[in-house]
């Protein structure tokens, strides 16, 4: 087994250095990116992990904010292949962009940790949304003495869109020893599809609607030198062009139970009612995510052997940007990144607030020249707290081949 080590790392070494000079980049490459990241703001991984799994109500309800409790989670598992030459780089990439979020009100946890008074009634709500993005782009990038400017056209398709609404519960302690729950709740989910093909079931049969129903937006990045191995950068994600929605389901139910603690017989059976699925035409659009970012990048050792650079950048981005629903928030990424000779070995570190979660990364390079597997954990969290408490977890695998 040594040996079979000892002679898979010589190989390494070897391809490495036989392309030393051109080792930052191949000619041709393709690459496989699976990325993905769940959060939360209330349990950490020391709630999680224990012998004997205990959830504290007053604990959780004590810590959340006013927002309430709130989970997320995205990925965007993408294929690219690209062609690299010393100043000019064209590629073509393919993939999904899928995130989401859900938020129930604080004042649930409130009643489960503290209860309610008499006759008090205690109201909590939900909401919540949920994107599916396809995406095909053609990054193309250009390199002069001074300037390395970047352009990416990208066609999207909006496979889905959800919302959570008018969702909400209510409990009430009476005065006979009744405690009164009921509820209700409402989720709306919109496609690209034509209103028939949802009904009729034929989501493959009739795949090629969401391709005649595309967005488009264009990405810009731009770096100019200050200094001696300092430069500034810009990013950005311009919507032009909004994707048609043409379909939307609407499911809706509800339930009531009463429970008498003094007396069984006056405890009620549950009610549950559930509406059909009701499915029409409607005529909605939407854009991907706006982003604009600007920051610096610093390369102390650009002439010799590159083994360090860092960077760090700051901006704002709105989900579903030129409608009544847009959400405008800060973001920030700041990364570290070191490597070996011939680029073999690299680690990166990083920080960032980006679609809203905050991600702490550490990610590892293997390079044989030929294939390179990059890999990587993060925390990550709804508040900047939490990340670093571990109330969630990402991780990242990128596979890349060429020459």
């Amino acid at each position: 087994m040594k040996k079979i080590i000892s002679c898979l790392f010589a190989l390494v070494v070897l391809s490495s250095a036989a392309f030393s000079e051109s080792i930052g980049f191949r000619y041709f490459e393709l690459k496989f990116d699976v990325p993905a990241a769940i959060s939360n703001n209330a349990l950490g991984t020391k709630d999680i992990f224990q012998e004997e799994l205990v959830i504290d109500f007053d604990k959780i309800a004590s810590s959340l904010p006013k927002d309430g409790f709130i989970v997320a989670a995205n990925t965007k598992p993408s294929f690219a292949v690209s062609l690299n030459l010393e100043s000019v780089s064209v590629g073509y990439e393919a993939g999904l962009e899928v995130y989401g979020s859900l938020n129930i009100s604080r004042s649930i946890f409130d009643f489960l940790a503290k209860g309610n008074k008499l006759n008090e009634e205690i109201s909590a709500s939900a909401s919540g949304n949920f994107d599916v993005f396809a995406f095909n782009r053609v990054p193309v990038q250009v390199c002069t003495d001074n300037y390395l400017i970047g352009v990416t056209p990208t066609v999207f398709t909006p496979v889905a869109h959800a919302e959570v609404t008018k969702t909400k519960v209510s409990v009430q302690n009476k005065a006979d020893g009744t405690v009164a729950a009921k509820g209700e709740y409402e989720v709306a989910i919109m496609s690209a599809l034509q209103d028939e093909s949802i009904k009729n079931e034929m989501y493959l049969e009739n795949y090629n609607e969401l391709f005649s129903n595309v967005g488009f937006d264009v990405g810009l990045s731009v770096n100019v030198p200050i200094i001696y191995g300092l430069e500034a950068k810009g990013i950005a994600q311009v919507p032009m062009v909004p994707g048609r929605l043409h379909s939307k389901a609407i499911s809706k139910g509800s339930f009531a139970y009463d429970i008498n603690l003094l007396d069984d017989e006056k405890s009620k059976n549950p009610e549950f009612k559930s509406e059909d699925l009701m499915v029409y035409s409607c005529n909605d659009t939407i854009h991907r995510p706006f982003e604009l970012m600007g920051g610096v990048e610093y390369k102390p050792f650009v002439d010799g052997w590159n083994w360090l650079y860092v960077s760090g950048m700051v901006g704002l981005g709105v989900k579903y940007p030129f409608s009544s629903k847009a959400i405008a928030y800060p973001q920030y990424q700041a990364i570290g990144h070191i490597e070996t000779p011939f680029s073999i070995l690299g680690m990166t570190l990083s920080t960032e607030y980006m679609n809203q979660m905050f991600k702490h990364e550490i990610g590892f390079q293997l390079n044989a020249r030929l294939i390179e597997l990059d890999w990587g954990l993060s925390l990550c969290g709804a508040d900047f707290a939490g990340s670093l408490a571990g109330k969630g977890y990402g991780v990242y695998m990128t596979l890349c081949m060429g020459f």
